[in-house]
């Protein structure tokens, strides 16, 4: 729509105009399996895409066909979360960056998983309303973004033009960023490249210091999965307080109303109960899938975390948490379907770490 053509609606505001875009997304893929590939899947199908035509085909292009075949069908797509467009960036080669961008373009027909934290908000709000007895649409639904908004919806402040003028300007923004392909992006941030530290090292050499430190307490993969547990309720605890609140006194959204610490305990304590069903589990599932992915590292006394695994634990969280099919290197393929996790049978989605293994369980679509 044209800035003019927003202006004769003033009365859609901006959260209701991105709720029906995102409705309407949901709406066009309900019927389609959603298809998670790392990065090294995007990386080993873009070789593909670009290799010379030859007699034997090799697993990796044949996959690339299939999945061609099955999303121009409109069976399936592709997704990518955030975890994959912050890698996409660390390729620095700009030919090969725009060529990943491009087959994503194609395989996940412009759509993205919301991001990790936006994730966790809407499980919250999903879980409380189930509480109360509302019936809702499956909750991946709710997840769905265009390529622009795979880091979170962003909108331009107000350019002091009037109420209505500025309405129409966000709602013209969201509009034309909602229709970029992902390629485009690239070319516009071409220029920018990944910065060399690492955030994910310091946290990695934390938390193999307190292994060490507290590996007398672990004596089981559930005491390890309670302990990670009570941590991440810890950071997210506000979290849901905030959903709670606004659920109920929904005047709050303009005020700087907060919880007491009486009351996040509370809340916390709830949450830890509620967390030993399954379907808590299944709701609010980005913190189950981290939290046992955390506990696997910790009871396996063998293993230290490492930089690259909470880039893969991301990976994890989207693709097990919101698609069918989830396509990731070997080690993290066990760790998803261990006996102690069998975080593929409780979300019902297919692993494979090979693209012949990938293939065979694209059979079944």
């Amino acid at each position: 729509m044209t800035i003019a053509e927003h202006l004769l609606s003033p009365d859609v505001t901006l959260t209701e105009h991105v709720r029906r875009c995102r409705s309407k997304l949901a709406r066009e893929l309900a019927n389609q399996h959603p298809v998670y590939l790392d990065v090294n899947f995007w990386i080993g199908l873009r070789k593909a895409a670009s290799a010379s035509q030859r007699t034997g085909a090799s697993p990796m292009e044949k996959l690339l066909v299939r999945l061609r075949e099955l999303v121009h069908a409109e069976r399936i797509f592709c997704p990518i979360s955030d975890a994959t467009f912050v890698e996409l960036f660390k390729q620095s080669d700009p030919g090969t960056r725009r060529s990943t961008a491009q087959l994503i373009d194609e395989l996940s027909r412009g759509t993205v998983i919301a991001p990790f934290d936006d994730r966790i908000r809407l499980e919250f709000e999903y879980f409380f309303h189930t509480l109360e007895g509302h019936d809702l649409p499956p909750l991946r639904s709710f997840a769905w973004l265009r390529a622009p908004y795979v880091l979170g919806l962003h909108f331009p402040p107000d350019a002091g033009l009037g109420e209505a003028q500025d309405l129409a300007i966000q709602k013209a923004f969201f509009d034309e960023l909602w229709a970029t392909p992902l390629t485009e992006m690239v070319d516009r941030l071409a220029g920018s490249s990944p910065s060399a530290a690492d955030p994910f090292s310091s946290l990695a050499e934390r938390l193999n210091h307190g292994i060490v430190q507290h590996a007398d307490e672990i004596v089981s993969f559930q005491t390890a999965y309670r302990h990670e547990l009570i941590g991440a309720l810890d950071v997210c605890v506000s979290t849901a307080a905030d959903v709670v609140l606004r659920l109920h006194r929904p005047e709050s959204l303009h005020t700087d109303a907060a919880p007491s610490s009486k009351a996040l305990s509370a809340l916390h304590a709830l949450l830890l109960k509620k967390f030993k069903e399954n379907a808590t589990r299944l709701t609010l599932r980005t913190i189950h899938i981290n939290t046992c992915l955390h506990a696997s590292k910790r009871w396996d006394k063998r293993q230290r975390f490492e930089a690259n695994d909470f880039h893969d634990f991301h990976h994890a969280n989207a693709g097990l948490g919101y698609c069918d099919f989830f396509f990731t290197e070997k080690a993290l393929a066990a760790h998803v379907t261990s006996q102690q996790t069998k975080l593929d049978r409780l979300f019902d989605c297919k692993v494979a770490s090979s693209a012949a293994e990938a293939l065979r369980a694209l059979e079944a679509v």
